[in-house]
């Protein structure tokens, strides 16, 4: 037992733990130790330890133990120890499925019920992020489809933030933060881009415009143009189709039988 207190600082200077120690010495005096009619009295000398080692997160070592003398019933004498080992790990969403299956052994319907949204919220949080996450793959990919290995390019960034900001907007929506908002977010986006979009070939692209239209008001004069003088080209004078009349008969032309 001599060796004890040394293997004991040996063993925490060995390890990077955390050691928690608490003793506790102290006497008290009854006058009556027996609690009977007699009224014997006596003084006791009462000690405690309490020693922790916690070599990481998740193990623990304690012990505890505790004595009592008595100066005048040296009978009475007591002491009691108790050595132990715990480990805890965090279970995560499995520790979460254990906790509600024991609410509703015991009998918490309310707890119950918060477990129970907790661990749906939970649930479609990790599915949006899982979206989220093979949006970033998609974009890379289709950047890289696009522009080369490198996926440099304007249509590849173009595309590749597209689908970045699409995917984003549907993880969020299948993970019901915010109810409506990444939806309306979403829908007001696309209106702004398309906007901004009209204004920018409506204002830069004017001249080009005006000579398109121009061209096409010309094309169509020239097409006019040409049906009215192939009309005027097939119509003939009245005259000119008419025939002439039959010439009169003379009185050399022989008569006809019976006249």
């Amino acid at each position: 037992m001599k060796y004890l207190p040394a293997c004991l600082v040996a063993l925490i200077a060995a390890a990077e733990a955390q050691v928690s120690l608490n003793a506790d010495l102290y006497t008290t005096y009854t006058d009556n130790v027996f609690l009977t009619a007699s009224q014997r009295d006596d003084l006791i000398q009462a000690a405690y330890i309490d020693f922790d080692y916690q070599p990481d997160a998740d193990l623990s070592l304690y012990y505890a133990g505790s004595a009592n003398v008595f100066s005048e019933n040296a009978d009475l004498f007591n002491h009691l120890h108790s050595l132990g080992a715990s480990y805890a790990r965090p279970l995560g969403a499995a520790g979460l499925f254990f906790a509600i299956a024991a609410t509703r052994l015991l009998g918490f319907p309310e707890l119950t019920s918060i477990l129970d949204q907790l661990l749906e919220l939970g649930g479609r949080v990790i599915f949006g992020a899982v979206v989220i996450a093979f949006g970033f793959f998609i974009a890379n990919l289709l950047a890289r489809l696009i522009g080369g290995e490198s996926g440099e390019g304007t249509a590849a960034l173009i595309v590749k933030w597209a689908t970045i900001v699409l995917f984003v907007f549907m993880g969020l929506q299948f993970t019901g933060i915010g109810g409506m908002i990444p939806g309306t977010a979403l829908t007001i986006l696309v209106a702004g881009v398309s906007v901004a979009f009209a204004l920018a070939f409506g204002l830069g692209g004017r001249q080009w415009a005006a000579r398109k239209l121009e061209e096409l008001d010309e094309s169509i004069a020239s097409a006019s143009t040409s049906d009215t003088s192939g009309t005027r080209k097939g119509s003939t004078p009245a005259a000119r189709s008419t025939n002439k009349p039959a010439a009169a008969s003379t009185d050399d032309d022989p008569l006809p039988p019976g006249a």
